[in-house]
C-alpha cells in the first residue's frame, strides 16, 4: 500500500510540476504579449513625437532664415562702421598731415623772402 501511495503522490506532483510549468509558460507568454504591445505603442508615441518636432523645425525655419539675415546685416552694419571710423582716422591724419605740410610751407615761404 506504501508503494502505491508513493506511486500516487510521485504521479501528484509530476502533475503539479506540469501544471506549474504550464501556468508559467502561459504567464511568460502573457508577460510578452504585453510588452510587444507596450513596445508597439512607445513606438507610435515616438513616430508622433518626431512628426511633432519635425513640423515644429519647419515652422522655425523660417524664423531661422530672418534671424540669419539679420545677422548678416549686424555684420555688415559693423563692418560698414569699422570701414567709416577707418575712413575719419584717415581723414584726420591727412588733415594733420596737411596742416604740417601748410605749416612747413610757410616756413620756407618766410625764408625764401629774406633771401
Amino acid at each position: 500500500a506504501k508503494s502505491i501511495d508513493l506511486s500516487v503522490v510521485n504521479s501528484a506532483n509530476a502533475l503539479m510540476h506540469a501544471t506549474a510549468a504550464k501556468n508559467l509558460d502561459e504567464q511568460i507568454a502573457s508577460v510578452g504579449e504585453q510588452l510587444r504591445k507596450m513596445q508597439a505603442d512607445a513606438d507610435s508615441r515616438a513616430a508622433t513625437e518626431q512628426a511633432r518636432i519635425e513640423t515644429i523645425c519647419e515652422r522655425l525655419q523660417p524664423v531661422e532664415d530672418r534671424l540669419q539675415q539679420l545677422c548678416d546685416s549686424l555684420e555688415l552694419q559693423a563692418a560698414t562702421s569699422d570701414t567709416a571710423q577707418h575712413v575719419q582716422r584717415m581723414s584726420k591724419q591727412l588733415v594733420d598731415r596737411q596742416e604740417e605740410m601748410d605749416a612747413k610751407l610757410k616756413q620756407i615761404t618766410a625764408f625764401t623772402k629774406k633771401l
